[in-house]
C-alpha cells in the first residue's frame, strides 16, 4: 500500500510530496523500496525518473526509501491537472519482497489567489501547533514560520526519510544556542518542545545545515 498526503498546490509554489510504503496486511512499513517517477500534464512530460537498473539492484533513480518513506520536491510551472505514475520495486534488501507495484495519482494545481503568493505545505500537518520536517529542499520545514503564543508547546513530525534535528540557533549563525535541541529525530518520530519565553527561535537541523526554520513566540 502506498500513501500520499497533500494539502494545497500551487503553480509556481515549491510543495514536497511524501510517499510512505506500507505492508496492506499490518500497515508496517516496507523498507528500501525503490521507486520511478513520471510526471505529465496533456501531452508535456514535465519530470520523468531515471531508468532502473540491473535485475540484482533495480535502483529506480534517485527515489529509494530506507525506511519506506520518499520524499519528492517540486515547483509545478503552470495551473492545470497533472498525472503522476509511480513504479514501485522491492529490493534483495527489502524487509518485504513485494515485486512490483504501481500507483496513479490525479494532482490539481491552482492559480495563486488574487496572483499573490500562497504557501504550499504537506499535509501531514495534525494541527496548529504541528510542524512537519519535510526534507533538505525549500522549505525543509512545514510551515517553515509559525507565531505562537508563550506557553505553546509545538510537535515537530519527521516525515522525511532521514534523520534531522530541531536545534535553535544565534541569530544569522548556525552556532546552537542551547536553548532547543531535538537530538536525532529519525524518520516518523516526533519532538515536542514548549516555547514559555517570548521572542525569535531561529533553528536548523544539525545534520543538514541549509536546513532552516523559525517560532515565533509573542
Amino acid at each position: 500500500m502506498l500513501a500520499a498526503c497533500l494539502m494545497i498546490i500551487v503553480v509556481g509554489q515549491p510543495i514536497t510530496l511524501v510517499f510512505t510504503v506500507t505492508n496492506a496486511k499490518d500497515g508496517s512499513m516496507v523498507t528500501h523500496p525503490d521507486m520511478l517517477l513520471k510526471v505529465r500534464t496533456g501531452s508535456m512530460v514535465t519530470v520523468n525518473s531515471a531508468p532502473s537498473g540491473g535485475m540484482m539492484m533495480p535502483m529506480n533513480g534517485a527515489y529509494h526509501g530506507h525506511t519506506g518513506v520518499m520524499t519528492y520536491t517540486t515547483t509545478f510551472p503552470r495551473a492545470g491537472q497533472y498525472t503522476m505514475n509511480l513504479d514501485l520495486n522491492s529490493l534483495p534488501v527489502s524487509n518485504l519482497m513485494f515485486g512490483s507495484a504501481q500507483a496513479r495519482f490525479v494532482l490539481n494545481v491552482a492559480e495563486a489567489a488574487g496572483g499573490g503568493n500562497i504557501i504550499s505545505t504537506t499535509a501531514a500537518s495534525s494541527g496548529p501547533n504541528t510542524v512537519n520536517i519535510v526534507g533538505m529542499e525549500a522549505p525543509f520545514y512545514a510551515p517553515n514560520l509559525i507565531n505562537v503564543k508563550a506557553g505553546t508547546t509545538l510537535t515537530f513530525v519527521n516525515v522525511d526519510g532521514n534523520m534531522h534535528t530541531v536545534t535553535t540557533v544565534k541569530k544569522g549563525t548556525t552556532e546552537p544556542d542551547g536553548r532547543i535541541d531535538s537530538g536525532l529525530i529519525k524518520a516518523g518520530e516526533t519532538f515536542t518542545a514548549k516555547f514559555d519565553t517570548p521572542g525569535t527561535y531561529d533553528y536548523f537541523c544539525a545534520i543538514h545545515t541549509g536546513m532552516k526554520g523559525t517560532v515565533n513566540v509573542s
